[in-house]
């Protein structure tokens, strides 16, 4: 698979480049790949559903909820008000009302055949390699910045105590690295304004 260069941000339509080169199809096509793509998982998580990313949990928005904190410029305390939080993690929390069903991956498949119009195995591959560019980005130090969707990113999570969930022992974690999520502005409004998930 064609790889980023060292600590480059891979864009939208360097996403759309990296899938056309390695499946030789044209840029139009691979640039509605793309957007299919996006376009589906920010859809998922409005209604609630959780959208998988292999090895690393889930996309999925949760509600945080009103609580006390300060005013960054007066120091004063002032409250916090709920807001929603798209996140990618291994953990999640139900809300009630909601389908928290986790996506299926022959939806996706679907999705992107209908809007490149191609057949259910190439639309495959397509899927394959938008992840495997996510993926890559453990090795390349890169970071995937898609406007209107959010950035992937790769963060080191320091060694800490932590408890095995069988067994109740303590014991303390390695350094390790893991993929992280931070959904775009536009992301976080459009599941507010959904309706699906109270009013904000």
């Amino acid at each position: 698979m064609s790889k980023a260069k060292s600590s480059t941000t891979i864009t939208r339509s360097v996403m759309a480049g990296i899938i056309g080169d390695e499946l030789k199809i044209k840029s139009n096509r691979s640039r509605k790949a793309v957007d299919a793509i996006v376009d589906f998982i920010k859809s998922e998580v409005s209604v609630g559903h959780r959208f998988p990313v292999k090895g690393f949990g889930t996309i999925s928005a949760n509600v945080k909820s009103a609580r006390p904190g300060l005013n960054p410029k007066t120091r004063e305390t002032c409250e916090i008000k709920p807001r929603i939080s798209i996140t990618l993690s291994k953990t999640f929390t139900e809300f009630e009302g909601v389908d928290n069903r986790i996506s299926v991956k022959n939806d996706l498949i679907k999705v992107i055949a209908t809007a490149v119009k191609c057949n259910m195995i190439e639309a495959e591959n397509i899927r394959n390699v938008f992840f495997s560019v996510i993926y890559g980005i453990f090795e390349t130090e890169s970071r995937i910045e898609i406007r209107g969707f959010g950035v992937f990113y790769r963060r080191e999570l320091k060694s800490r105590t932590v408890r095995n969930p069988k067994t109740g022992e303590k014991f303390i974690s390695d350094d390790r690295l893991t993929l992280a999520f931070k959904a775009s502005n536009q992301f976080r409004l459009m599941v507010e304004q959904s309706g699906n998930f109270g009013e904000f």
